[in-house]
């Protein structure tokens, strides 16, 4: 638990710097050091909680960009075939195509928002 200049505690992974800025740090995933700065503690607190939620959700990206296209198939070979029925695939294939392949596919995960829609 990190302190501020006070001695207040502040959570895990947040401290304040000499200079009144407050520092936030986490590990992400794939193990790498992420560092946020703030001057306000509630922003900083908000900026980790996204950051922490893109990283566990693995929509911050791991530096490779992957198109919706190319994770349709990923998704499909690796989680799918083996869980359910081929019939299923085959309807999630055909509306795939008809609907999504063509409008938002060709765009990257990490531009894909919610306001994106098939």
């Amino acid at each position: 638990m990190g302190k501020d200049l006070k001695g207040k505690e502040l959570g895990k992974g947040i401290s304040q710097r000499a200079d009144g800025r407050y520092i936030a740090r986490f590990t992400s995933k794939t193990g790498k050091r992420k560092t946020l700065y703030d001057f306000k503690l509630n922003e900083l607190k908000r900026k980790l909680r996204e950051a922490v939620y893109e990283d566990e959700h693995g929509l911050n990206g791991n530096g490779e960009s992957i198109t919706l296209n190319a994770w349709y198939v990923t998704w499909t070979e690796l989680y799918k075939k083996k869980t359910v029925k081929m019939t299923t695939i085959y309807k999630n294939h055909s509306y795939y195509n008809a609907r999504v392949k063509n409008s938002i596919g060709k765009m990257y995960l990490q531009d894909i928002k919610t306001y994106h829609s098939a």
